[in-house]
């Protein structure tokens, strides 16, 4: 078994031929495809990060938004409470005008019609008194001083009511 010299360096450039083959068409493009794969993962995993920040962003904007809403909604209730305090108030007001005129309505319309009545019971009451005392006296008599004297007295009667 001799050495053999130029099978060596034949096998010396075999090796370094596959090597530099293998190195050219597989590692190389190996390599750079698990750069890209690299930068891919990199680069979604960045886009997470900011998707994750803008949940957060917006998590917390619903969240202002949702104690804004509450505030405007405490605001708008306790503004609809005044109103109706203050609606309230004026119906109140404008029902007592409102009765207060009623009642001032039916006294007038009493005050009359007892004027009335009173006018109308005095005219009787005269008139009877005038044909009781005709039959009485068995003659005529004076019927203005009667209704004089008579009505003299029916207004102190009236007045002791």
């Amino acid at each position: 078994m001799e050495i053999q010299i130029p099978q060596i360096l034949f096998q010396m450039i075999n090796f370094f031929v596959v090597t530099g083959a293998l190195t050219f068409l597989l590692y190389k493009p190996v390599r750079k495809m698990l750069e890209e794969r690299s930068n891919r993962v990199e680069e979604a995993q960045k886009a997470a990060e900011l998707t994750f920040a803008e949940k957060k962003n917006i998590d917390e904007i619903k969240r202002k938004a949702v104690v804004d809403a509450h505030k405007e909604a405490a605001a708008l209730v306790a503004e609809a409470k005044r109103d109706a305090v203050n609606l309230r108030s004026q119906m109140l007001e404008e029902a007592k005008k409102a009765a207060a005129q009623e009642i001032e309505k039916q006294r007038n319309q009493l005050t009359e019609e007892r004027a009335n009545m009173v006018k109308d019971l005095k005219a009787e009451f005269m008139t009877q008194v005038i044909h009781m005392t005709e039959k009485v006296l068995g003659e005529a008599v004076d019927q203005k001083s009667i209704a004089k004297k008579l009505d003299k007295d029916i207004e102190e009667v009236i007045a002791l009511i």
